[in-house]
């Protein structure tokens, strides 16, 4: 990981989980 980035690397996460919330959310089950 690198340190030069780091906002950039948390963007991408957050942005991971939401896309497994909403298909999790629109799919009705985990």
């Amino acid at each position: 990981v690198l340190q030069e980035h780091p906002v950039v690397i948390t963007k991408f996460i957050r942005g991971a989980r939401e896309v497994e919330v909403d298909a999790v959310a629109k799919d009705g089950r985990v």
